[in-house]
């Protein structure tokens, strides 16, 4: 590069490594000076200031630009010795004059810069980071759009439904229902309506106590002690449902609502929230750092979903469903029966204490004594359960809070599984909301082709990229309104 050739702060030929502090710009040049240079209300530092550092690394600038003290000092006087460099490498071919426009000081810059050149395969890199880039952001968006346009299982605009099916029967249910099911009676929990609980569910029938093992009080302490992993199971189990039913409401709800928009324009600007792009621009306006996630942000607000769930799963579980788990039933009906969803065995302390019943009538003296003593004896065994259960049913609220914990973080990573697997699966209709959105998808490349010209040429080069991308553009807006 010429050492006449001025080096301007807007210079390709910083890129994105060397600073641009207190280096002149084309609008601080005054035309009626002498040569190119800048009078001496510009302000910028000494090169001699103790703070202000040079450097041997032409891609490292520990300071930005700097004034030597005197016309007769070149760069050469304060950079580091070296047989590689002179000063006319860190010369910007700017010159600064006193309050009489006389007296010019050369202009130097902590770094090499006049040893940094441009390569051609820079600039084809950042098209190729670009491209990957915005692959990547179609690929996050169109999985997020796929629980939009067929979460429902609801007609698409295009004519186009996707379905899963149900069991062995021929019956289908929505993808939604299939990754996020929101009644118990559904896969994962049981393979088919009607059929038993799947494991790990299913452990929870094992530490139920039966009808027939009622009257052995030693069997009954064993069992007290077996609770806390039925809690552990209870409220995994119950993490799972709530947070199945909230997202499932929630998908569903969005997913009927996204069906009502039949304009394209609306779904471009949607899916440009959803590929996080949306949200970036946000945040980088309103200084509102939990935007700047991107792609992740709509997965944290999922997340935060399972985890309110949670919180309520372990409410309710705690102060109702331990102890009235037929109140559940209330809520939700099975299809395969009139049978109840939750039965009295999924409550904790099922057929733990005796019944306080009357015996079989007969001599009315027997009778009388037979009731005495079996209540008595009932009530005295319950106490003693009720006082053994003390320490059990401590262990039961921590076990159930792990279980609480354990089923949040398997709702996460089975949220983040599906939310991505069960579009990929279906590459067809995956394949069709990438195509909605080529056009968008083309002007989003163009304009990274343009910011890759900004960093790696000159003004004028990168004025003529502009100018074709900015035809490009207008071209496939043009098209874009014609075929809407």
């Amino acid at each position: 590069m010429s050492l006449n050739y001025p080096i301007f702060n807007d210079d390709p030929i910083f890129g994105n490594k060397l600073k641009k502090t207190s280096c002149p710009a084309k609008s601080d040049i005054c035309g009626n000076l002498p040569g190119t240079s800048v009078s001496d209300n510009f302000i910028i530092p000494n090169c001699n200031d103790v703070s202000f550092r040079f450097s041997l690394n032409q891609d490292e600038s520990p300071s930005g630009c700097c004034v030597v003290e005197s016309s007769n000092n070149t760069c050469d006087t304060y950079i580091p010795d070296s047989p590689d460099v002179t000063g006319e490498d860190y010369d910007i071919g700017i010159q600064f004059l006193d309050a009489n426009n006389l007296n010019p000081r050369k202009i130097c810059h902590s770094a090499p810069i006049r040893k940094r050149v441009i390569k051609m395969q820079d600039f084809f890199v950042i098209i190729l980071i670009s491209a990957v880039v915005i692959l990547l952001t179609a690929i996050f968006g169109s999985c997020y759009e796929y629980w939009l346009k067929y979460g429902a299982g609801d007609y698409a605009f295009d004519g186009s439904r996707v379905k899963y099916k149900k069991c062995k029967d021929d019956v289908k249910i929505s993808p939604i229902d299939y990754a996020f099911p929101a009644k118990i009676d559904y896969y994962p929990y049981k393979k088919c309506p009607g059929a038993d609980l799947e494991f790990p569910y299913s452990s929870i029938s094992y530490f139920n106590i039966t009808d027939n093992q009622t009257e052995h009080f030693g069997y009954k302490c064993a069992k007290l002690f077996g609770l806390p992993i039925k809690a552990f199971c209870l409220n995994f189990l119950y993490t799972l449902l709530f947070s199945r039913k909230f997202l499932n409401y929630i998908l569903t709800t969005l997913s009927s609502s996204y069906a009502t928009i039949k304009r394209p324009f609306l779904k471009n600007i949607i899916f440009l929230f959803l590929t996080g792009i949306a949200f970036s621009v946000i945040a980088k306006y309103t200084g509102i750092q939990q935007f700047n996630s991107g792609t992740t942000f709509i997965l944290y607000i999922l997340a935060m979903v399972i985890v309110f769930a949670m919180m309520f799963a372990t409410f309710v579980t705690n102060f109702v469903l331990y102890w009235f788990p037929d109140y559940y039933n209330n809520y939700e009906k099975t299809e395969s029966s009139d049978e109840p969803i939750l039965t009295k065995d999924f409550a904790l302390f099922n057929n733990v204490l005796y019944n306080i019943s009357n015996p079989d009538p007969g001599n009315s003296t027997s009778y009388f004594k037979k009731l005495i003593n079996i209540n008595i004896m009932n009530i005295i065994l319950n106490v003693c359960l009720v006082l053994i259960a003390i320490i059990p049913f401590i262990i039961c609220l921590i076990t159930g809070y792990i279980g609480s914990m354990t089923g949040t973080l398997y709702m996460i990573c089975s949220l983040v599984y599906n939310i991505f697997a069960v579009p990929l699966s279906n590459i067809e209709a995956f394949l069709t909301i990438i195509k909605d959105h080529g056009e968008l998808l083309t002007i989003l490349f163009c304009i990274s082709v343009l910011l890759s010209s900004l960093d790696s040429f000159d003004s004028t080069t990168s004025g003529i990229i502009g100018g074709l991308v900015g035809l490009i553009i207008l071209y496939k807006i043009y098209t874009y309104m014609s075929k809407a």
